[in-house]
């Protein structure tokens, strides 16, 4: 077994209602296929089945099982459990997943492609290594000859034979027309010899083991000989048509108890029944005169389709040209066929009475243009054979399975056992006419073929027009190869566009890890030069050959037509390319690049030569792998040998094949030339690469640093973050023509930039940034189609090491905890930094191990902590608040509604490394001090020049946020730290510094809000908010002394952070706020709970000094009790919150605007009542602060309202649509 770093691992994201049965996915044996769930289903009880079988058991198709849920952090977490498959058994699996009372909300197929064997030690053959050689069987001769004949195949390279049907043929003598799909030719055999299946297996075992060859054949399930023997086998066991009685003239009745239901009489009078009676003659005819409508049109198409069919039969210049019209070349194709004589038209319809006679007559096959390959053209609800539209195959007649073995046991069990047999004698199959062959068939004799040989081959015939029906053959078929040729190329364009459709990956493709997403895929294709039974310039026809293949020998002359050796025509140039290939795929070499050069005259304006040929890297010329170039000797037209299949021996090939550097290659410009270059990286290139091919872990050891290197913005700046996020979705897809990718390779902007933007850094930065741009000047030497892909590797080097360092800086919940968990720890250092200028107050002298840098503006020494940038500003705001001062400033309301992350450790962590633990206590204090003025948000300090205060939850917001980072921080009770405190009063622009200990911030931030704030935004106006109307910045906030919320706010005011500030003034909304929310909101009324409820555990512990605070009202001082505060809120929230949709409620003082029940006010005393009842997800932030003010079967009804009106596919919405 693999070691798990190595191992190939796939991941299927799961999506509510996605359909991927459309979709191809394949897959190799040894991989393992992880099933994760996307955004749409997380949170739901999901049960996934599927048909792939446990090790050692047989697969069935329709038995499903349900795959186990894996945890690999031992967590019930749904961002990483996944369901898991490995992949040892080829073929085509389905796969459906369901929750609650739904069992399918999504489906899809994967397909495990089959291991390929040659040789005495079972070597592997790739699917890439494979080149094949088609031979009609019946051109072969007898079975002794066939090891001399195909021979030929052997010593030309190929490493598969691709043989035509062995079984007895029909009369037509079409190598795909069986009479007898069980029995081994007879023809095969030479008098007084009998040779069967057997014979045939230990040839094909032979040129297995021996010739390193595999071998294939074809199975036809869709139609079958004229006049096959058992076409009357077992009277009603055999083959037959069902008469379709509604096409005979009185072949329908009237269902008069219907009729009667229907045309009702009023009275028994006979005016009324004659009356109905008149009525039923008029609907009748109606119908009559509709049918008559349909069956005039089917004759009408019917008539065009007998006219084009002669036309182009008889008249068109490329077409067959028929001639006169013969018995055995009608002017109309005959549709049915029967094993009577044949009879005059009367007889005919004599016979068509006789049930047990017709049922034996028989419908060709054939195929009809612009059909819908998924449905069966002779089945019921078709009309191809009446209008005439089938292009008919008169050697051949269509089967008809129906629905299942119990319709037609004796067909299905005859064709089972042709697939056994074909399946335990052939390494593979080829689909004949796939297309036209009913699914649930085909599905049905493969399972069968898989049961006798696991890795079966399986190509196909398959023509559909359409690369997603395509796509329903191949999953449901688990077909590995679909057959392409190269000769339908109309020209050298479109050649170059099949050869880069179906060749491989594009040049300069990206490095992809081993664990990586499923991504759809193409079919595999078998790319031939010619098919068999397509058109091509010298035509070797399926069903008029009869000329026997040329057998091999070393010494044949070159003109011999019955043996052919080395030098026979091209077969010097077929064994270079075929072992070029076949060395090519087996090395890896899978990419490719094609270019079209077209040389223009200048003089005449004309196009003068069209070709097609590989691009050459940039280097130096190591080695001429082949030189080959066509040889015409005289060559004149073909002249067909009468007894041998044979080719053009006036055409030879000279091929020279590796040549040393110094003697240079040929290049020739002549036609049918190709020349095949080995081009090395250039060796100073090589040497560059032997330094340092990673970061070292010390280049990232601080979340300052981190952040800097994947986040933090300038102007016009770009992070590497922030390239991974692009990368990420251009990676997988090889989207080599993304816009990054084309800036790329034009130049070395891009590249030059991530370094140097590190470089001018301190520390550890600029250490990273020395290290990418010893790297970047390697990359600039190697050729630019080849830069996207290592520039991507080494971003994916620097980012993955600087976060694996991240992490190991943060709590072992971060470390072992799951994606989602990683993500949001992700989260806090992608909101922290140090910024350019300070925009937080100085920490005291007297704190310890504050860290310091030297100014790059001032040159003096300054703190340099980090911070928290706000988290909730949406995406198109974040260059704004990524940038220089906005960056740092954190907005704590914002901060404390997401989920605490993982730089501070909640309850169920350990407490901080050693080296770590002052950092989270040094952004609290910091904030702190920013916040205690008034208990308003500096909501942007911007560098001091802007600042714009007013926010009334931060306060509390800054107090929750201590309760964690003290918590965990060693050494003793820290809310003795002395903080500088930089006092400001709204009248003055004089500062009074001083230090002032923790608790005392947290006090007066208390004490304020008991107290109550007014106030004036400090800069109020345009500077700060354009929009906003002069009253909007005086603001008022206080507790209410009746319930114990803070409330206030101003309906001119944004006063939170969900609101938006309206801006039109032709809208007249400029200066309104849409829901200022400036009642008690819902979130704060928490955020209060939780502060209060801290502080009196705080106090219960010796920690903290208060009690309460002295607050002075109505001219009058009073002291207020925490922990009466703390009871207050607790009793007050649902009698004001919750809105049960009772108007017999005592508490609801709007029963008229309740609009919906079993919800939370999204606010309580707002100055426009009908904002309270707003549904909005709001209160379910309290519910995470403060648990306990809520009834748990209320909440649970609130959050099912919620999920059922505000949650959607992106996360809740922010306010109720309806």
């Amino acid at each position: 077994m693999l070691p798990q770093h190595l191992k190939q691992i796939r991941v299927l994201v799961l999506n509510d209602q996605e359909d991927l049965q459309r979709t191809l996915f394949r897959l190799e044996q040894g991989f393992e296929l992880q099933f994760r769930l996307g955004p749409s289903l997380q949170g739901r009880r999901i049960l996934l089945r599927t048909n792939y079988p446990l090790e050692g058991q047989r697969f069935e198709r329709n038995n499903f099982r349900v795959l186990a849920w894996n945890y690999p952090t031992g967590r019930e977490d749904d961002s990483d459990k996944f369901c898991s498959l490995d992949l040892k058994v080829a073929g085509s699996y389905q796969y459906y997943f369901g929750y609650g009372g739904t069992e399918r909300s999504g489906a899809g197929y994967i397909v495990v492609d089959p291991v390929l064997r040659v040789g005495v030690e079972n070597n592997v053959l790739p699917l890439d290594c494979i080149t094949i050689q088609t031979y009609l069987s019946k051109c072969l001769g007898h079975l002794d000859d066939w090891t001399d004949r195909l021979r030929v195949a052997k010593e030309s390279g190929y490493t598969m034979i691709h043989l035509t049907p062995l079984q007895t043929l029909g009369e037509s003598r079409s190598c795909y027309s069986l009479a007898d799909q069980l029995t081994y030719s007879p023809e095969f055999s030479p008098e007084g010899q009998s040779y069967s299946w057997t014979d045939v297996g230990a040839l094909v075992e032979k040129m297995r083991t021996e010739w390193n060859m595999l071998c294939i054949t074809d199975v036809v399930y869709n139609h079958t000989g004229t006049k096959p023997d058992h076409s009357k086998t077992g009277g009603k066991k055999g083959l037959k048509i069902i008469q379709d009685p509604q096409y005979r003239r009185y072949g329908n009745t009237v269902d008069m108890d219907s009729a009667l239901e229907t045309f009702v009489p009023h009275s028994p009078s006979p005016q009324h029944i004659e009356e109905c009676c008149d009525w039923l003659r008029r609907k009748l005819s109606e119908l009559n005169e509709e049918q008559h409508h349909i069956v005039k049109q089917h004759q009408e198409q019917a008539a065009n389709c007998i006219v084009g069919n002669v036309l182009y039969e008889r008249l068109a210049d490329h077409g067959p040209k028929l001639g006169p019209v013969s018995r055995n070349k009608p002017l109309v194709t005959r549709y049915f066929t029967f094993t009577y004589q044949d009879l005059t038209l009367e007889q005919e319809l004599q016979l068509l009475d006789q049930p047990d006679e017709t049922c034996h007559f028989l419908a060709h096959n054939g195929w009809v243009m612009a059909d819908d390959p998924l449905r069966n053209f002779a089945e019921l609800g078709s009309n191809v054979y009446l209008r005439r539209e089938l292009i008919c195959w008169g050697d051949s007649v269509k089967l008809r399975y129906g629905r299942g073995p119990e319709d037609c046991p004796y067909l299905w069990a005859h064709m089972r056992k042709y697939t056994e047999i074909t399946a335990k004698h052939f390494h593979g199959v080829r689909l004949d006419n796939c297309h036209s062959t009913p699914l649930h068939v085909a599905e049905a004799m493969l399972d069968a073929a898989r049961a006798v040989r696991s890795d079966l081959y399986v190509i196909a015939e398959l023509f559909t027009g359409s690369e997603l029906i395509d796509n329903v053959f191949v999953n449901r078929l688990g077909i590995i190869s679909l057959i392409r040729e190269a000769m339908s190329a109309g020209d050298s364009h479109e050649e170059g566009r099949l050869v880069y459709r179906y060749g491989g990956e594009p040049v300069g493709a990206f490095v992809q890890p081993s664990l990586r997403p499923l991504m759809p895929s193409i079919a595999h294709a078998m790319f031939l030069d010619v098919t068999h039974d397509n058109e091509c310039p010298i035509q070797i026809s399926v069903v008029k050959e009869e000329r026997l293949y040329p057998k091999w020998n070393p010494s044949a002359p070159p003109t011999s037509a019955g043996e052919v050796g080395p030098q026979s025509g091209i077969i010097a140039g077929k064994v270079a390319l075929n072992k070029l290939h076949q060395e090519l795929a087996a090395q890896g070499f899978i990419q490719l690049s094609l270019c079209g050069i077209h040389t223009f005259e200048l003089a005449t304006g004309d196009w003068v030569l069209t070709r097609v040929s590989l691009s050459v890297s940039a280097g130096k010329i190591e080695e001429v792998v082949l030189e080959a170039r066509t040889v015409e000797r005289h060559a004149g037209s073909y002249k067909k040998d009468e007894a041998y299949i044979n080719g053009m021996s006036e055409y030879t090939v000279e091929i020279k094949e590796h040549i040393p550097d110094q003697f240079g290659p040929h290049r020739s410009d002549d036609g049918g030339g190709a020349e095949v270059l080995s081009v090395p990286v250039q060796p100073e290139v090589q040497e560059r690469q032997r330094g340092r091919r990673t970061p070292t872990r010390r280049s990232a050891e601080a979340f300052g640093s981190v952040s800097t290197l994947s986040f933090q913005t300038q102007q016009g700046d770009i992070r590497i973050g922030g390239l991974m996020s692009v990368l990420a979705d251009v990676r997988p897809n090889n989207d080599l023509g993304h816009p990054v990718c084309a800036n790329l390779r034009q130049g070395d902007w891009l590249i030059e930039f991530v370094s140097n933007r590190l470089i001018n850094r301190e520390g550890p930065l600029a250490q990273v940034g020395q290290w990418l741009g010893a790297m970047f000047n390697y990359l600039k030497h190697i050729p630019r189609y080849l830069i996207p892909c290592y520039f991507d590797a080494i971003l994916v080097s620097t980012y993955t090491t600087a976060l694996d360092a991240t992490y190991n800086l943060m709590s072992s919940f971060v470390q072992n905890g799951s994606s989602f968990v990683r993500h949001l720890a992700l989260g806090s250092v992608q909101m922290c930094g140090v910024g350019r200028f300070l925009a937080l107050p100085p920490l005291s002298v007297k704190i310890e191990d504050v860290p310091y840098r030297i100014s790059p503006v001032t040159g003096q020494k300054e703190q340099c902590c980090v911070s928290l940038a706000a988290v909730s500003v949406c995406v198109l705001m974040t260059l704004h608040f990524a940038q220089d001062y906005s960056t740092h400033v954190p907005q704590g309301h914002e901060i404390l509604r997401c989920p605490v992350t993982r730089m501070y450790p909640t309850d169920d962590c350990e407490p901080c490394k050693p080296g770590e633990v002052e950092q989270p206590l040094y952004d609290v204090i910091q904030e702190a001090l920013q916040r205690h003025l008034e208990g308003i948000s500096f909501r942007e300090r911007n560098a001091g020049a802007k600042i714009d205060m007013n926010m009334k939850d931060e306060g509390f917001s800054v107090v929750a946020k201590v309760d964690p980072a003290t918590g965990f921080v060693s050494g003793g009770n820290r809310f003795n730290c002395g903080t500088w405190m930089d006092k400001m009063g709204e009248s003055e622009r004089a500062r009074n510094k001083g230090e002032q200990p923790l608790y005392d911030v947290i006090q007066e931030a208390l004490q304020r809000h008991l107290e109550g704030i007014s106030f004036r935004e400090r800069n109020a106006g345009a500077k700060i908010d354009m929009n906003m109307k002069d009253e909007g910045f005086s603001v008022v906030a206080k507790v209410d002394p009746a319930t114990g919320f803070v409330s206030g706010g101003n309906r001119f005011n944004c006063g939170t952070w969900m609101d938006k500030m309206g801006e039109s003034e032709r809208a007249r909304n400029k200066g309104v706020p849409a829901t200022p929310r400036d009642g008690a909101a819902v979130e704060i009324v928490g955020l209060s709970k939780s502060a209060v409820r801290w502080v009196v555990e705080l106090h219960a512990k010796g920690l903290f000094p208060y009690d309460g605070a002295k607050v002075h009202r109505d001219g009058k001082e009073s002291f207020v009790s925490y922990s009466q505060w703390n009871q207050q809120l607790h009793q007050g929230f649902e009698a004001g919150f919750w809105v049960s949709g009772d108007p017999e409620d005592p508490n609801e003082q709007h029963p008229d605007l309740v609009h919906k029940k079993n919800i939370y006010k999204d606010s309580c005393g707002a100055s426009s009542h009908w904002c309270d009842y707003q549904l909005r997800p709001n209160f379910t932030i309290a519910m995470v602060v403060a648990p306990e003010l809520f009834t748990v079967e209320r909440a649970w009804e609130a959050l099912e309202v919620a999920q059922d009106k505000l949650l959607g596919p992106l996360g809740m919405k922010t306010l109720d649509p309806e």
